[in-house]
């Protein structure tokens, strides 16, 4: 009997999480829980030597619950720790609706920039010239 409610409340843990989902193109060594994942958000660029390790998507189960901005954000970047990714790019973002879903809801590439050198950025090269 201890057996069945342990399951109906592991079943319950998991079902009431946001859902992440993520489709890889490549993947690197993962990284430390401890490193940074930076966020790019829908208007910013993706820097020019980024490589895209696939996307990810966070979203609603119906019964999702801590499913707002920080908490969705906080497993993309788990998911683009697990793929090596070092940055993510939000590419599409629902916020809740009181209708259609309580949770914030994203689609982010997975990226991995070399922070080992600075990139040039336009300006840099328009002053080399």
């Amino acid at each position: 009997m201890k057996l069945l409610w342990f399951a109906l409340l592991a079943i319950a843990c998991v079902a009431c999480a946001p859902r992440v989902s993520t489709t890889l193109t490549k993947t690197y060594p993962a990284l430390d829980t401890r490193q940074e994942v930076s966020v790019l958000g829908l208007k910013e660029e993706v820097p020019p030597n980024a490589i895209v390790l696939g996307t990810v998507r966070v979203s609603d189960t119906g019964f999702s619950i801590d499913c707002g901005w920080d908490a969705v954000i906080e497993k993309a970047k788990i998911a683009a720790r697990k793929a090596g990714g070092n940055m993510i790019k939000i590419t599409d973002h629902t916020p809740p609706h009181v209708l259609l879903s309580t949770c914030d809801m994203i689609s982010a590439q997975i990226l991995w920039v070399d922070t080992s050198t600075p990139s040039k950025t336009k300006q840099d090269e328009s002053t080399s010239e």
